[in-house]
């Protein structure tokens, strides 16, 4: 009964800190921590609330997300450049998923290691007050998808 409570409280964290600029990942670590969790399941239970946010995601954004799918398909200029600058967005965090992948592991493992990422998102986060917002476009650049694949 008390892991299915923890389950249910981890989940509301995710839930609220995933929409919101700081690291739900970290959160959920900090949170396990606190509540003295032992899930038993390693990265599993994070792998399984992150699909399900995933779910939440397509949900809300069914109507664009399914714009895209369908004008992809139908080899819509616009949307082939999008899917672009999605796929151009997530290749950095790929490459470092793959390359990194017992270190990043590590480091969810240490309340430190969680503490000094969040320090740094913070400053991350900081940072874009000072980014050009009258760029014109909703669309990021490509460029700009390369950079905010690589945060």
């Amino acid at each position: 009964m008390e892991e299915i409570l923890d389950s249910i409280l981890l989940g509301i964290v995710q839930g609220l800190t995933e929409f919101f600029p700081v690291s739900s990942s970290g959160h959920l670590v900090i949170a396990q921590e606190l509540l003295n969790a032992d899930l038993g399941q390693g990265i599993l239970f994070e792998v399984a609330v992150h699909i399900a946010t995933l779910f939440a995601i397509l949900i809300f954004y069914r109507s664009r997300v399914t714009k895209l799918i369908y004008g992809t398909i139908t080899r819509d200029r616009s949307s082939l450049e999008y899917a672009g600058k999605l796929i151009v967005g997530t290749l950095p965090a790929v490459v470092v998923a793959l390359l990194f992948r017992h270190w990043i592991e590590e480091q969810f493992d240490s309340l430190l290691g969680v503490g000094i990422c969040l320090i740094l998102t913070g400053f991350i986060v900081f940072s874009t007050k000072f980014t050009n917002k009258h760029s014109g476009s909703d669309e990021p650049t490509w460029t700009a998808a390369f950079l905010i694949g690589c945060v």
